[in-house]
């Protein structure tokens, strides 16, 4: 009789084992498209994507905000950085948030901005906008990532506002 009951023991550690194995072997990109697809089915499903480095850009951020005000949207702010010194970045972001009284949310990822955009919005596809500083080079290496096959596999892009001097193009 007792045979029976560490049977069971070892079935239900088997399937426990079997379940953590399958979680943890998964890829990191399946892993966050199942999160995103948790999360989508949430209250507030509009998400504007402020995408920055360490260069800020005020008046870009502050677009952001009246935007996502306007629509009322979570405003994702999307900061790439290499450095590990951002301390003062994120809280001056953070500060600016939190006096907007709005819903966001901070994603950090470490690598060159326009790969940390085009990673996100592949994973996220509840993007309504997604708004960034103008800069050269942001704007030289997105003209040549134009010209690549991996341009002509990557899906659609969300609707991209790039702010610079107060002009929105």
């Amino acid at each position: 009789m007792h045979w029976n009951i560490i049977k069971d023991i070892f079935k239900t550690m088997g399937n426990g084992l079997s379940m953590q194995y399958l979680g943890e072997m998964r890829p990191h990109e399946t892993k966050l498209i199942e999160m995103n697809q948790a999360s989508s089915s949430s209250v507030n499903s509009k998400r504007i994507v402020y995408a920055t480095n360490e260069n800020i850009q005020q008046n870009a951020l502050n677009f952001s905000i009246e935007f996502a005000q306007r629509e009322g949207a979570l405003l994702e702010v999307l900061y790439s950085s290499e450095s590990k010194h951002c301390k003062e970045v994120m809280h001056s972001i953070v500060s600016s948030l939190f006096s907007a009284n709005i819903d966001f949310q901070v994603t950090r990822r470490s690598g060159g901005l326009l790969n940390v955009i085009l990673e996100h919005t592949h994973i996220q596809k509840d993007i309504l906008c997604l708004v960034c500083g103008e800069s050269d080079s942001l704007r030289q290496q997105w003209q040549k990532y134009q010209n690549t096959s991996a341009c002509k596999k990557q899906p659609t892009l969300p609707y991209v506002h790039m702010v610079a001097d107060g002009m929105v193009a």
